[in-house]
């Protein structure tokens, strides 16, 4: 069987979100539309390994429609929230050193299963976006990396509109120390990236993919409509 790692690459509230709920759409345009895999094994899975009941399931019901598990820290902190009906900030200052853990050995787990995963994190620094898509290729996944190209003006107003609607937000502070690191990826930047898709935000949502194994790039919006 062959497993298929996702890695985002973007600044915060660089349109992540709203890609993973159009995920199929993006799936049909690097022709993966017939990737599956059972709830029942994510679920033996997390059983297995003896994660948390309540974090386990929260996990488990926030599948792509049986395509992929996405992995986040956002995740985890949410789940504590609902949980504990408590605010966002309230449960990152409380378990975000827990929700790290809970990632990190969630990942070092996931990299020994034939599942499809999504990496929903920033991965802006070149460094550390290497290491891991290495480490992915190495555990037998084709890698498929996703960069939202957003400008960081844009990112600092929808995140003060996000903490307006939501009261979730990224201090400056933190989006400043990304602007200085933040590195955009290409095809060439490893070997072992099978296609890049770069997402762009014009008059509608497009991504434009190239693919590594034959020399064409394709343009599909968010509908799925191939120009």
């Amino acid at each position: 069987m062959t497993k298929n790692a996702f890695v985002l690459v973007g600044y915060p509230c660089s349109g992540k979100s709203n890609f993973l709920k159009n995920f199929e759409n993006y799936l049909q345009s690097i022709e993966l539309n017939d990737l599956t895999i059972s709830k029942k094994d994510y679920e033996e899975f997390f059983k297995s390994n003896q994660f948390n009941k309540e974090m386990a399931a929260y996990y488990v019901d926030n599948m792509i429609k049986d395509k992929a598990l996405v992995i986040n820290h956002d995740m985890y902190l949410e789940g504590k929230a609902n949980q504990e009906n408590i605010s966002y900030l309230d449960a990152f200052k409380k378990y975000a050193k827990e929700s790290e853990a809970f990632f990190k050995r969630l990942k070092s787990l996931l990299l020994k299963q034939n599942f499809n995963i999504v990496l929903d994190q920033t991965h802006i620094k070149q460094n550390k976006r290497i290491g891991l898509i290495d480490n992915l290729y190495n555990s037998g996944f084709k890698v498929h990396v996703v960069y939202f190209e957003i400008s960081f003006e844009e990112c600092l107003k929808r995140n003060k509109k996000r903490q307006q609607e939501t009261g979730k937000y990224i201090p400056f502070k933190v989006l400043e120390e990304m602007k200085g690191f933040y590195c955009e990826p290409t095809i060439d930047e490893t070997k072992k990236v099978t296609t890049l898709t770069k997402i762009t935000y014009g008059d509608q949502l497009s991504m434009s993919t190239e693919v590594r194994e034959i020399p064409i790039k394709t343009s599909v919006n968010l509908q799925g409509k191939k120009s």
